[in-house]
This record gives C-alpha cells, structure tokens and sequence, in this order.
C-alpha cells in the first residue's frame, strides 16, 4: 500500500511529465542548469538569493498576471528572457541567468487546470547519457529530499534523458517579490543536489579524510636525540591538478 507521501509523489510526477511534454516552448534550447564547480551534497533549500537592487518596492510588490508581465520584469532584473509558444499555442517563456559559476534555464508558462490559472516552472538537468546507470540512491536521495524543497519537486523523463526540477503554484497574486523567491529557492536546490541529477558526480570518489594520529599523540616521550644535521627545507606542494 502506498504511503500518503509517496502518492503526493506519484501524482507530482505524472503532472510534472505531462507539463514538461507539453509546456516546454517549440523553440527551447537544451541548455541545463549547470555549474564549473564540484558537487555538493543533497540538503534543504537554502535562503533564497537577495533581491536584486534595481527594483523599487512598488516593483516588487505588482501582482503579475501574464507571460508579458513575467518576460518585463525578468528582463528588468537581468535575465535573458526569450519568448516562444508551447505545442499546443500557448504563450511561454525560456529564462536564462548566471549566478557566479552556475547558469541557469528555466521554461516558464501559465497553464490552466481545473478553470484555474497556474504558474509552471520547468528546469532541465544534465543529460544522461546511459539511463542504465542511473544509481538507485540518487534516485532514493532526489525523493527523499522533496520534503525540504519548499514545493520545488524533480521528475525523470525517460524520452528526454534527463531529471527535471518544477515547480507548480497557483498563479493569482504572485507579485515580483514571491517570483523572485521562487527562483531562489530553485537555485539553492539545484545546487545542493547536485550529486544526485549531475552524471559525472556519481562516479566521483569522495574526499579521503585526514589520518587520524592520536595513538601516535599518547605514545610515551623519546629520549633526547643526538645532535643532527639542520632540517631539510620542506618541499614544495604539488599543485592540485
């Protein structure tokens, strides 16, 4: 029997790949969040990034209601904003930014389901390229830490080779403040599960910790030594590659 997490689950996935097959703008290029750096661990999201300074209180606090109103003030902010159509003719956005050594690609549009209107924020990961080595704990650790994602959820999509992060929320009343939150959040989370969607961190060894030299520490005191040649100069470390 299924537990009630894992049917909030299960339903999120089924909605989050019909909107990735649907939602995705015709002219979406395949340009996955990434970063230069080493992969961090899975944790919860972090506090969202600061907000920008170019926006004034009035700014943040304007209700937006349509694709345009999103494309103006994501552009407003500094995102590359690229303006398309969904499969099935409906408005959408492909929002590009980079934020130190990361970039980021998210499709955004509204959708309706059930007579209301929805924000749906789709964000490729890295493509893999072997769907047959996928680790079972990455898969186990993505589920795992949904629970601390602030409603940001990931979705395995076979056809395309890649995990998706989304993010689904009732449209009315998002203002510029609660969107660039949003946004945030979803950067903190990409980063910090990394190791869990990023192929080439799932074959990467994990930091060898220092030797432990406390029994070393306890051992009884020597006898004074002799006197000896002047120590060697240390030499120099090797350069990590």
């Amino acid at each position: 029997m299924k537990t009630l997490k894992n049917l909030r689950f299960s339903g999120m996935t089924a909605l989050g790949a019909m909107l990735i097959a649907s939602s995705l703008p015709t002219m979406a290029a395949d340009a996955p969040a990434t970063s230069t750096k080493a992969a961090a661990p899975a944790a919860p999201a972090k506090a969202p990034a600061p907000t920008p300074p170019k926006l004034t209180q009035q700014e943040l606090n304007t209700e937006l209601k349509t694709v345009d109103d999103y494309a103006a003030i994501l552009q407003k902010v500094g995102f590359t904003v690229k303006k398309g159509k969904t499969s099935s003719g409906n408005a959408a956005l492909s929002v590009t930014w980079k934020n130190g050594t990361w970039a980021y690609y998210i499709d955004l549009t509204l959708n309706k389901i059930d007579n209301s209107q929805y924000l749906s924020l789709i964000s490729p990961l890295s493509n893999i390229p072997d769907m047959n080595k996928i680790p079972v704990v990455s898969v186990v650790r993505l589920l795992e830490v949904q629970d601390a994602t602030q409603g940001w959820y990931f979705v395995l999509n076979s056809k395309s080779k890649r995990f998706y992060i989304c993010r689904l929320v009732p449209a009315e009343k998002i203002t510029t403040a609660v969107l660039l939150r949003e946004l945030g959040v979803y950067e903190s989370n990409v980063q910090q599960t990394e190791r869990w969607w990023n192929p080439s961190a799932w074959n990467a060894k994990p930091a060898q910790p220092a030797p432990n030299n406390s029994a070393n520490d306890k051992a009884a005191p020597a006898a004074p030594a002799a006197p000896s040649a002047p120590a060697k100069p240390a030499e120099t470390p090797a350069k990590p590659q």
